[in-house]
Formats: structure tokens, sequence, C-alpha cells
């Protein structure tokens, strides 16, 4: 599973102690954001394009995005954190 990374200001750090959990990765319809914080959800096709977005839930439906690579941005708080995100 990959890491998430954490941008807050002006550092980056990769922790598997992240306050934000993304879920399950591939995924194929449903995908579950935890943050303690909340917060919003941003995801961006491979072009950088955003394809959606919203408030974050305890699952968040994805079956409209077509199978591929996507980058998934999560802010919550005063913090960023971003990571890729599989789609089947």
């Amino acid at each position: 599973m990959a890491k998430p990374v954490c941008a807050n200001n002006s550092s980056t750090a990769t922790s598997e102690n992240s306050p934000v959990h993304i879920y399950p990765n591939p995924s194929k319809g449903t995908l579950n954001i935890y943050s303690a914080d909340g917060g919003n959800y941003q995801i961006y096709d491979r072009a950088g394009r955003l394809v959606k977005s919203g408030k974050l839930d305890s699952d968040t439906r994805i079956e409209g995005l077509i199978t591929g690579v996507y980058f998934i941005t999560v802010q919550s708080g005063d913090n960023r954190y971003s990571q890729k995100l599989m789609v089947e």
C-alpha cells in the first residue's frame, strides 16, 4: 500500500502514522477517507484536471471514474495530504 504524503506549510514528509487514511487502494468504486479533523478532498487525473471533489464522508463513491491512475489530495485543518490512487 502506498504511503501517504503530508505537506504542511513548507515541509513535506511521508508517514505511516498520517492522520489521513485512504483505502482501499486500488479501489473499485468506493473509497474510504478518514481524517479525525474532517476536511475536503479533490481527485485529479494524470493531466492534473480536477475530476471529483467534496467533503470527507465515511465512504466516497468514485464509480464514475474510469480505470487508471489518479491523485487524491485531502485538505484537513492547515495540512494537505496527497497520494496516488489506482481505480480498477
